[in-house]
């Protein structure tokens, strides 16, 4: 992916207010790399737009986002395009990308709820080029049409505590993934799982604390639904070091333990092993004090509390701290 020097939407916004030359150039977002760390949607109020190839059906698209806000909410009006070239020669989806138009609102000033909440089926995360984030899949182990091991669909919102759930991140599941991380579901939505790897710098595919100490503490890059910031993957340690930041959940230890009510998963298919191994989201567990994030992938740093992009499980936001508007129908 080509870069372009670290710009702000904040600074595109501001130039709206130029000559219609100058106005149209600052509005276009195409390759971006974000360097704002404001936790205020509002300030990332602007008309952007992209202009990028489906790589896969070599075919091009415009993306296009308006953010707007009012006293209470912020909402991103999109098409759900990247601002990012897309897909690959090498993987088809169940469906060609197309534009999704949608509109999604966010609490402009989030508070956190007495207990966190759990997201579901539904995306998690509105991304500030538009695309959404998703936390889980539709696939879990012995639900659904397809044989055991090869599960893809069938896993919906009834589900939504079930423990063998496919762990989106994990290589063993083959999802196909671009080098995003991301993918198109059927009706053509293009959306990001596992750890999104846009709008912050994309000088290196993972991040730990050497690459992050080269590239800064890092943006904000969306809003999770319940209005608080999404951050990319560097933090400024406390020593003042710039490093990755940890998540909290450890992979468990030893045989799968059975969990009443699901089958525990045996070897077949694309299981190839009864021990935990992260191939699945019951394969983890929240160790409080493990890393620098909360339960729900989460901190507040400087009295601003806001989710991090980590290269581990769960990568980008686990539950809601906080209380999301009602927006997008859960999947069944």
């Amino acid at each position: 992916m080509s870069r372009m020097t670290s710009t702000s939407l904040i600074g595109i916004a501001l130039l709206l207010s130029s000559t219609s030359v100058l106005a149209e150039s600052a509005r276009d977002i195409t390759n971006l790399v974000l360097a704002d760390r404001t936790a205020e949607c509002a300030d990332y109020v602007g008309d952007y737009h992209s202009h990028v190839t489906d790589l896969g059906q070599e075919l091009a698209f415009e993306g296009r986002v308006n953010l707007s806000a009012d006293d209470e909410t912020c909402t991103l009006t999109v098409n759900q395009i990247p601002n990012h070239d897309f897909g690959s020669a090498n993987i088809r989806w169940p469906a060609d990308a197309a534009e999704v138009s949608d509109e999604i609102r966010v609490p402009r000033n989030p508070k956190p709820a007495p207990e966190p909440t759990s997201i579901g089926l539904t995306p998690a995360a509105i991304l500030l080029n538009g695309v959404k984030w998703e936390t889980n899949p539709a696939a879990c182990f012995g639900e659904g049409p397809q044989r055991p091991g090869r599960e893809r669909v069938g896993c919906g919102h009834r589900f939504v505590d079930h423990p063998w759930r496919y762990n989106v991140g994990s290589p063993l599941n083959e999802f196909q993934f671009d080098s995003y991380h991301a993918h198109v579901q059927r009706g053509g939505m293009y959306h990001y799982h596992a750890t999104p790897r846009v709008l912050y710098s994309t000088d290196a595919q993972t991040f730990d604390d050497a690459a992050c100490a080269q590239a800064g503490p890092s943006p904000v890059i969306g809003f999770a639904l319940d209005g608080f910031p999404l951050f990319g993957p560097c933090i400024t340690a406390d020593d003042g070091s710039v490093r990755a930041a940890r998540s909290s959940y450890v992979l468990r230890s030893g045989e799968r333990q059975e969990v009443d009510g699901y089958e525990t998963p045996y070897v077949t298919g694309l299981v190839k092993t009864s021990t935990y191994n992260g191939q699945f989201t019951g394969d983890f567990e929240y160790m409080d004090g493990a890393g620098d994030l909360d339960v729900c992938n989460g901190m507040t740093v400087d009295g601003q509390y806001g989710y991090y992009v980590t290269d581990d499980f769960p990568y980008a936001i686990r539950c809601f701290t906080g209380t999301p508007i009602e927006t997008f129908q859960p999947r069944q």
